[in-house]
């Protein structure tokens, strides 16, 4: 007589069976009142009929849910003889029912809207941290998918429970060769239900970076030619060493 359908996420199903017999000697007949004001996220496949003696008859009853809801109702099996004129018994069923979402909140960086690494020496490190937030009524589990030659991730899995605070979630990009990356995938974000371990979600989460080494020029290129000089007399040259990158780097003669 009470049919609970525990917590389930959107527009997940779960069935349970209502099971009927008939104990007595005489045929009965039997319908289930206000089944409809369930609909539609708890149906019945049927909600009425005869029972013949000493024999039973089974209720699929299902639950599902588009958005968000809770259920805590009760409806009525009203027992009747076999022509339907007189209700000899009416037994409550109650029934209750949780869907929900699994909401979180992933922010970058403070004016950003993706991970923006910028412009690094090749082999050079740079982090941003990004804070995750569960705001939805029940634990979510977390993974990071992501390039373990390029990117480190901290933490990379873990657990958010209900009212905990923002976690930081720490990306750090190094480059191995000369690279450049714009708005790419290739990062991203799972999200899965611990109860049902069922992933609800997967964010992608696109970054930018560009890799180099230091670039100069050097004039002259081949040959200093001071060409024929008189004893005891000074000449000069200029070797004009100009830097072409972007990042300052020292230099010895």
């Amino acid at each position: 007589t009470n049919l609970d359908f525990d917590k389930l996420l959107l527009k997940q199903t779960r069935s349970l069976n209502l099971e009927l017999k008939n104990t007595s000697k005489l045929a009965t007949f039997w319908k289930l009142k206000n089944a409809k004001s369930l609909s539609p996220q708890v149906e019945f496949n049927i909600e009425e009929g005869s029972i013949n003696p000493r024999c039973s008859a089974t209720v699929k009853v299902t639950f599902t849910s588009a958005k968000p809801i809770v259920i805590k109702k009760q409806i009525n099996l009203e027992i009747l003889d076999k022509s339907k004129t007189k209700v000899h018994n009416s037994i409550p069923i109650n029934i209750s029912a949780e869907s929900f979402d699994v909401m979180y909140d992933f922010q970058y960086p403070p004016k950003m809207d993706h991970l923006q690494f910028g412009v690094l020496k090749v082999l050079q490190s740079k982090m941003l941290s990004c804070t995750l937030k569960n705001k939805g009524k029940f634990p979510v589990n977390f993974k990071f998918l992501f390039d373990s030659k390029i990117f480190q991730v901290s933490p990379s899995d873990g657990t958010l429970n209900v009212g905990d605070k923002p976690a930081q979630i720490n990306f750090t990009f190094k480059g191995p060769k000369v690279v450049s990356y714009i708005n790419a995938k290739g990062l991203s974000l799972a999200i899965t239900d611990p109860i049902t371990n069922t992933q609800t979600s997967v964010l992608p989460i696109p970054f930018s970076c560009e890799t180099m080494y230091s670039a100069f020029s050097l004039l002259p290129t081949k040959l200093i030619d001071f060409g024929p000089v008189s004893i005891s007399t000074t000449a000069t040259k200029q070797i004009v060493l100009k830097n072409e990158g972007r990042f300052a780097f020292d230099f010895e003669v």
